[in-house]
């Protein structure tokens, strides 16, 4: 064989190769191996947790582009009787990644929803899926995209109309319409008229049980920004007292801070120091309450005591959110436990 020859019998060898190195490491659906995202999809069935933890430090945009490109195989590899579970796991997974980056990348966080709720809508509606779509619309509150959560309600409410979480939506989007009303800094700021729509909308939600306290913090917190400082004292007490089953850590914080701030605002030091003392005594992480109370001890000549509370306030226990970063962001402050239900539903 001359030697052109060889050549030419050479190099078809190596184009041979070539492509079957091509087929064999190919990520379509005829490849052997997995993408990135089936392996944390796969993972995410055992540990979610640990799941969400492997792709921490991937981009959000990347998540929704390799989901867009490789979920469906991922969905469908079991077949069709499998499919609509693993539907709604991927979908958890979409919003439980994007939930642990929220703060990261605000602006990718629709990304993952919109592909997330195309997945679950191809289901028949369930208890799950109605799950999931609270944590949704509790994550994009948290990112305050108003125009997502609106799109997004249109579908959550075809899908399930009944749900009285939806009021509570709704009051949200119409109270962050009037950011006017939302001074950072109340205890200066001039007195304010809230709209009366805005105030109806949460005396309705009081007459649901599961939403009373919240609906009746907030609705104090309007007459607080309105100067009516007792009907603003009637509100927080019925959200302590007439919705105790639902109030929690959160509310009890966020109606003695304010009401704190109230006193505050009258003058009466004393009494504002047994109210800041008894928002840190509801929840440990409330560092406004903390700074307040420390600084009136300061002003007092309470040096020790000061110093006692600010130690409290970096102790460990104290690594949560102060509820009142999160008083702005709708239903954000539940997400912890709204993704751990969401989680155990798509099992």
């Amino acid at each position: 064989m001359t030697s052109a020859g060889k050549w030419k019998v050479e190099r078809q060898k190596w184009k041979a190769r070539a492509i079957a190195f091509l087929v064999l490491t190919s990520t379509s659906t005829f490849g052997l191996p997995t993408s990135n995202v089936q392996v944390s999809l796969e993972r995410y069935v055992s540990d979610p947790v640990a799941a969400v933890r492997d792709v921490s430090t991937t981009s959000l945009s990347d998540i929704a582009s390799e989901l867009r490109r490789d979920g469906t195989t991922w969905m469908l590899a079991k077949g069709a009787g499998q499919a609509n579970q693993r539907r709604l796991i991927a979908a958890t997974f979409a919003i439980d990644v994007a939930g642990a980056q929220i703060d990261a990348a605000p602006n990718d966080v629709a990304l993952l929803v919109d592909w997330a709720c195309e997945q679950v809508r191809k289901r028949l509606p369930s208890d799950a899926e109605r799950q999931w779509q609270i944590a949704a619309l509790a994550l994009l509150e948290g990112v305050g995209n108003l125009q997502a959560v609106e799109a997004h309600l249109q579908h959550a409410v075809a899908r399930f109309p009944a749900e009285p979480q939806w009021q509570h939506t709704r009051a949200w989007m119409a109270d962050s319409k009037t950011l006017n009303v939302h001074p950072r800094q109340p205890v200066g700021a001039p007195h304010i008229v809230f709209p009366t729509s805005l105030a109806n909308q949460y005396r309705e939600l009081t007459t649901i049980p599961a939403l009373a306290s919240d609906a009746w913090t907030r609705l104090g917190f309007l007459h607080f920004l309105a100067g009516l400082h007792v009907d603003a004292r009637a509100a927080f007490a019925h959200a302590e007292a007439e919705a105790a089953p639902t109030a929690d850590g959160h509310t009890r914080y966020l109606s003695r801070l304010f009401s704190a701030w109230m006193s505050e605002r009258e003058g009466h030091r004393d009494d504002a120091a047994r109210e800041f003392a008894a928002a840190i005594d509801a929840s440990t992480s409330g560092r406004t309450a903390a700074v307040w109370l420390a600084t009136r001890y300061q002003i007092d000549g309470r040096g020790a005591d000061a110093r006692a509370i600010a130690a409290r306030t970096l102790s460990a226990e104290a690594s949560g959110t102060d509820p009142w970063r999160l008083f702005y962001r709708g239903d954000w402050r539940r997400w912890p436990e709204l993704i751990t239900a969401a989680r155990k539903a798509a099992q």
